[in-house]
């Protein structure tokens, strides 16, 4: 187990253990309401570490179905399925009306339970746009300290410093969701006048610049513009 995770964090991966452990053969929905890509992922592995036979899918961006996306990636020994990337559907609403439609069709063809991670604002829409299917999920929350997001914003700056952010081979998918928890560490650190300092408000601006930068060029590319992957971002600021 991960002794940097919190206690109430260490505390709620122990209900997820016990209540995948106790839904083994038959579906049932938890949804994990997570802001932090870091904490989401040291939080799997610990739960990975006590449960055998997990499947963590990360849902590609061109899914359409939950269900059959779900379907393709299990096997017989199959004990619990972790889904992470659902906001990044690029039809997210779409996926998540049918899948409310097609509710019923879970509890046969998914004898397991499935575990959703969603930060805050994908959980407003899955509230949404599926609500009978949302309303079967009991939901679990795990946060993390604000001395913590410092340290992880510390670093994503020293990463911009030393130019390597472009180093990443990250989708646009990736790039969203890296800019959507970089803001979110943003405003939970605004609230703290002790951390909110004014070198840490024109790093960050230069960070944001710098992803804002990265998804331009996948919006070049799709306008069919030619561009170079190894073009300067820090150019950008100059």
């Amino acid at each position: 187990m991960d002794e940097s995770l919190s206690l109430e964090n260490l505390e709620a991966i122990e209900e997820l253990v016990w209540t995948l452990n106790a839904s083994r053969g038959e579906f049932a929905l938890v949804i994990v309401r997570c802001n932090y890509a870091q904490l989401r992922d040291r939080a799997i592995v610990a739960l990975c570490e006590q449960v055998e036979n997990v499947v963590v899918w990360a849902m590609p961006s061109e899914t359409t179905a939950l269900l059959e996306g779900i379907r393709e990636c299990v096997t017989d020994e199959t004990a619990a399925v972790l889904v992470t990337g659902l906001e990044g559907a690029r039809e997210l609403d779409e996926l998540l009306s049918s899948t409310n439609r097609i509710r019923e069709e879970f509890r046969l063809g998914c004898p397991f339970p499935v575990v959703l991670w969603v930060t805050d604002a994908g959980l407003k829409r899955l509230m949404r746009s599926a609500p009978d299917f949302e309303s079967w999920g009991t939901t679990t929350h795990l946060e993390i300290s604000i001395e913590e997001l410092a340290e992880w914003l510390e670093a994503r700056t020293q990463e911009w410093f030393r130019d390597e952010l472009n180093q990443y081979s990250r989708s646009q998918t990736e790039w969203v969701s890296f800019k959507q928890e970089f803001v979110l560490v943003l405003d939970r650190i605004k609230s703290s006048p002790v951390l909110m300092k004014q070198e840490v408000t024109l790093c960050s601006s230069a960070v944001l610049g710098a992803i804002n930068y990265n998804l331009g060029l996948f919006d070049k590319q799709h306008s069919g513009q030619i561009f170079s992957r190894s073009s300067p971002e820090r150019a950008v600021f100059q």
